[in-house]
């Protein structure tokens, strides 16, 4: 599946990808990053960013976001703030 991702990415440039917590266990399962994912996010930082997928007030924010932070961990410091935070501020934000 990265390798699909990555020609997406390639082929369509105002194509992004949400890191919610149901692509974690694909990305990061254990809390082991998967390298092939770590290639692709490095190689297309300004395309990623994180969501929750947080839909009601039953579901806590804090422990999906957590879930996130191996694979973030094994990215570059440069890459993890434009994942992290910078992106979805450009993105949604205009920032």
């Amino acid at each position: 599946m990265p390798g699909a991702v990555e020609e997406f990415l390639r082929i369509h440039e105002n194509l992004y990808v949400d890191l919610s917590w149901t692509l974690v266990d694909r990305i990061a399962a254990r809390g082991c990053p998967e390298p092939r994912w770590v290639g692709v996010v490095e190689g297309y930082p300004d395309r990623f960013v994180i969501g929750s997928d947080a839909v009601g007030p039953e579901m806590q924010v804090g422990p999906l976001i957590e879930r996130i932070h191996p694979f973030l961990d094994a990215l570059s410091s440069s890459v993890q703030e434009l994942v992290a935070e910078s992106n979805a501020l450009r993105l949604w934000f205009d920032r």
